[in-house]
């Protein structure tokens, strides 16, 4: 059996081309090799300009089919009056030829090309002159942490004294008669003792992290 979309009925090329695939698949009357029977039914459908072939198995009478191949699609292109040469009777406007595919794919990745290198030229042209001004430069994480986290320590230690001196010298001398003891910050000699204290905490880490580097691992 041979069954064919209801738009084959409808436009005169599908008409010419529904007689063709007719004459290709269908069985000859009484042909010796048929059957009195129908066991396969193939189905033309047209789908997005193509014909569409399905081969199915019938399995029962109630109508229960079964695929059982081949599937394959066709793209008509043009035809001619002739068997393989003529004048053009109809011809599909929206066939593109592979040459055209490769073409239009080969513009779309020139243009990807042209975007990268404008991304470029906008991000060389957007870029600043210098980074982040508060760190310094790209050494600045080399090196163990431990000894940096140290350095930055003491810096502001140094940072915290100098600020202190300059509130002591501008703020107004108390009088000498005033016996109550001022809550204040420590002097210059506490912080520098707590200073050197935090400061031999961290070189005795540094020392343990190196003993610990060094010990052989036992295989």
């Amino acid at each position: 059996l041979l069954s064919f979309d209801p738009q084959f009925a409808k436009d005169p090329h599908y008409s010419l081309l529904k007689e063709l695939l007719t004459q290709i698949f269908g069985v000859p009357n009484h042909h010796p090799k048929s059957q009195p029977f129908f066991d396969h039914i193939y189905t033309f459908m047209i789908l997005d300009n193509r014909i569409w072939f399905r081969n199915y198995q019938i399995l029962s009478e109630d109508g229960a089919l079964a695929e059982i191949g081949p599937r394959f699609v066709l793209n008509p292109v043009k035809i001619f009056s002739g068997s393989f040469g003529g004048g053009t009777l109809w011809e599909n406007p929206k066939y593109i030829s592979p040459a055209k595919l490769r073409q239009a794919m080969s513009k779309k990745a020139a243009n990807k090309y042209e975007k990268r290198v404008e991304k470029k030229v906008v991000y060389e042209a957007t870029k600043p002159e210098t980074a982040y001004p508060d760190i310094e430069g790209p050494d600045f994480f080399k090196g163990d942490p431990i000894e940096k986290a140290q350095d930055v320590i003491i810096k502001e230690e140094i940072k915290e004294e100098e600020s202190i001196e300059g509130s002591e010298d501008e703020a107004p001398s108390k009088p000498v008669f005033n016996m109550k003891i001022s809550k204040g910050r420590p002097d210059k000699t506490i912080r520098r003792k707590q200073l050197k204290a935090k400061s031999k905490a961290i070189s005795d880490q540094i020392k343990k992290r190196k003993q610990f580097k060094k010990k052989p691992v036992k295989k």
